[in-house]
């Protein structure tokens, strides 16, 4: 643990504090709770057509083919007209009608499970519908805000985006034909929670929906908030759980040229610090090194609370499992740990039909504390939701009997949603005092529904977290400045900085490439293409294989991606000489960068954050050559930057290479039989051919694995990773 976190002491305070675990209190002339995607899509299109004067909706992602209300299980259609198609039928009934559609500009690692081109599928298909993509979130970051806000009246705010693979009921049956995404495709049951506010609780999230999408000029410009109006259009499909409340709007905001903004993690901690009885939580994650830290300090007291956190049986798919998936593992290793007295439970939710059973996903982002707070929203229990992903949660705390009530119920419902009863018989069950983890250890299973504890990941297919998980769950963003400040010795900023005329012609340097390269004779130049185009002008010389090892050696000193290198002199010269080459230019490469690391180890410490160093060198406790032969195996981060950082850490040079030596081979052996038999299916695409591909990649990719596990029983065990430093 790098970072230290200050706890709040319980007191009779108030949880909800305006500037600092909120951004401000405000009343809700009603509100409602919103279990899973399937009344709240209706809900939402039925506030939409009521609109007259705006819609805003922000979003993590959005679907244009989004169907918010499918047919009914009795084949029955309600109105199965996809998003994009209701938005356009609200604007062709109300002429002064205008849409704002803010989503994040996302990563391409999810360009697979998003519609492709959102900005084609919305943008200038009616002159009052404006849609932009933003990016405007610190390094790292994502606009992860869930909020739908309609004339400034009705407001929705959750764990709940509009788009595909979200639609369920709370009843969560195994097979539900309207459970299908874009393509047709069934998915399992899927369980997530949102909020219904309105009146000046709905006005104040028009505000923040303005905020966000005038952060960047450019976009359309948005009407002032509507003035509050005596009667609220209120959706007939929606309960009124409490009318005339006051309700906290918490926020996480990094953003480039504003002040940190972190009134999420100051609540979550304050709210958890308060809890005396019960903290029932549901979450996606369960990774924040802060939030993890907190639960542990209240596990530890004697007379602490009982803590139930419900989260997904396991993270979906291979890339999570390996990632946020194994932090979660360590999360959950140091939270029982410290359960010295049977008060945690880490659950997840099932549903048994006859003799077919399955696991309920997990989206909710819900904090209850005793019948004190309740807090729904986008927050996930990580890193990246306390500080640096865009988000927004709202809280109501217990001031007055309907509030107390209304927190209280949100646990109840919830409850008896994964166990299968009423949230009565959850109320009777827990009058009196009683306890929450009892009720939930002694339920048998009705109508098919239970809360199972959370299985241990035995093993996940790579491990994307060898930097403690720095660049999958960060806890702030990376910046040039904060990057400057860890690479450049402060004298030498020092000097820099009276040498004013040399900070101009850098200035005017950067200026002149950048035009070279926008608009100028580079504009069509891209680092692959010019790779492969110097392999090819080397294989046709006689020197080409030495010149092309010692290009590879170059650019991995200089962080070129060893697999580019790699893949492109393979491609060219094919297996052989291509192996010997990429090998040869490898090792030249990394003994330079080791040499570099040394000469420099002080300023390549002082450049790496704290938390890499910790685990670099808890890495090199072990053997060192088999820590080099395991980063070769499975690389886990920039070739040229690991020599770098081995040489500062004064990793023996002679166990440094032959680590190189022996771990390069299997991966450079495995990649040219890869790239042989991937050409030859490319220029003769038959099943033969294919076949061979796929089965050498699968071979390699499983000797890969069985490697990884070998050398992880090799390794040290590791020390707790979430026990704060002594």
């Amino acid at each position: 643990m790098s970072r230290e976190m200050s706890l709040p002491s319980p007191s009779s305070m108030r949880i909800l504090m305006p500037g600092v675990t909120c951004w401000r209190t405000v009343r809700a002339r009603h509100l409602s709770l919103l279990q899973d995607a399937g009344p709240t899509f209706a809900a939402i299109a039925a506030a939409m057509e009521a609109a007259r004067e705006t819609i805003f909706i922000l979003g993590w992602d959005i679907d244009s083919r989004t169907l918010l209300r499918p047919a009914m299980a009795d084949g029955s259609v309600a109105d199965e007209s996809p998003l994009l198609r209701l938005l356009l039928a609200c604007l062709a009934r109300q002429p002064r009608l205008q849409i704002f559609v803010l989503i994040w500009d996302f990563s391409l690692i999810y360009a697979f499970e998003r519609e492709p081109r959102p900005r084609e599928q919305f943008e200038g298909v009616h002159p009052r519908l404006h849609f932009s993509l933003d990016a405007d979130h610190a390094t790292g970051g994502s606009h992860h805000q869930k909020v739908v806000v309609i004339d400034d009246e009705v407001a929705f705010v959750g764990g709940i985006d509009l788009t595909t693979h979200r639609w369920d009921r709370p009843t969560h049956t195994l097979h539900d034909p309207r459970r299908r995404n874009t393509a047709g495709v069934a998915y399992g049951p899927f369980h997530d929670v949102h909020a219904a506010v309105a009146g000046p609780a709905a006005a104040a999230l028009g505000e923040l929906a303005r905020d966000r999408w005038g952060v960047r000029r450019g976009r359309a410009r948005t009407p002032p908030v509507a003035a509050p109006r005596a009667i609220t259009a209120w959706p007939d499909v929606l309960a009124k759980d409490v009318s005339d409340v006051e309700v906290g709007l918490a926020r996480t905001v990094i953003a480039r040229g504003r002040p940190p903004v972190k009134e999420v993690e100051a609540l979550t901690l304050r709210a958890i610090a308060s809890a005396q009885r019960c903290l029932y939580a549901e979450n996606q994650y369960l990774t924040s090194v802060a939030v993890v830290r907190a639960l542990g300090h209240r596990l530890a007291e004697v007379d602490g609370p009982e803590i139930v956190i419900v989260l997904p049986e396991s993270e979906s798919g291979w890339m999570e499992r390996g990632s946020m998936g194994l932090l979660r593992e360590r999360s959950l290793a140091h939270l029982r740990a410290k359960d010295h007295l049977g008060r945690l439970r880490l659950l997840a939710p099932r549903v048994t039909e006859g003799t077919e059973g399955g696991a309920v996903s997990v989206h909710a982002k819900v904090l209850v504390v005793d019948d004190t707070l309740a807090k729904v929203g986008s927050s996930n229990f990580s890193n990246r939701s306390m500080g640096l992903d865009t988000e927004c949660d709202l809280a109501i705390e217990a001031a007055d009997g309907p509030s107390a009530a209304f927190v209280t119920s949100v646990r109840d419902r919830l409850v008896a949603e994964h166990l299968g009863l009423t949230a009565d018989e959850v109320a009777a069950r827990l009058a009196g005092g009683g306890s929450l983890c009892r009720l939930i250890d002694g339920h048998s299973g009705t109508a098919g529904r239970r809360l199972a504890p959370v299985p241990r990941l035995s093993d996940a297919a790579l491990d994307f977290t060898v930097l403690d998980g720095a660049l999958v769950d960060p806890e702030e963003p990376w910046d040039l400045d904060a990057l400057m400040a860890r690479a450049v010795p402060v004298p030498l900023r020092r000097r820099l900085a009276r040498r004013w005329a040399l900070r101009l012609a850098l200035a005017a340097t950067v200026v002149a490439l950048w035009a070279l390269f926008r608009n100028g004779p580079f504009r069509a130049l891209h680092a692959g293409d010019t790779v492969w185009r110097v392999l090819h002008g080397l294989a046709s010389r006689p020197g080409g294989p030495a010149l092309a090892a010692l290009g590879i050696a170059l650019g991995g000193v200089v962080f070129v991606p060893f697999t580019l290198l790699g893949t492109s002199a393979i491609a060219v010269f094919g297996a052989w000489p291509g192996i010997p080459v990429v090998w040869i230019g490898a090792l030249l490469g990394s003994g330079v960068s080791h040499a570099i690391g040394v000469r420099w180890a002080a300023d390549v410490k002082r450049w790496l954050p704290g938390k890499i160093g910790n685990t670099v060198r808890r890495l090199l406790r072990g053997s060192p050559f088999w820590t080099v032969v395991f980063m070769r195996l499975l690389p886990v981060g920039n070739f040229g930057a690991l020599n770098l950082i081995a040489g500062a850490f004064k990793l023996p040079l002679r166990s440094f290479l032959l680590g190189n030596a022996v771990g390069l081979a299997p991966g450079l052996l495995g990649l040219g039989l890869i790239m042989n038999r991937a050409l030859a299916a490319l220029r003769h695409p038959t099943l033969a051919n294919v076949g061979a591909a796929a089965a050498v990649a699968g071979a390699t990719a499983a000797f890969t694995v069985l490697l990884k596990r070998r050398l992880f029983a090799a390794q040290p065990p590791r020390p707790p990773a979430l026990e704060p430093p002594s």
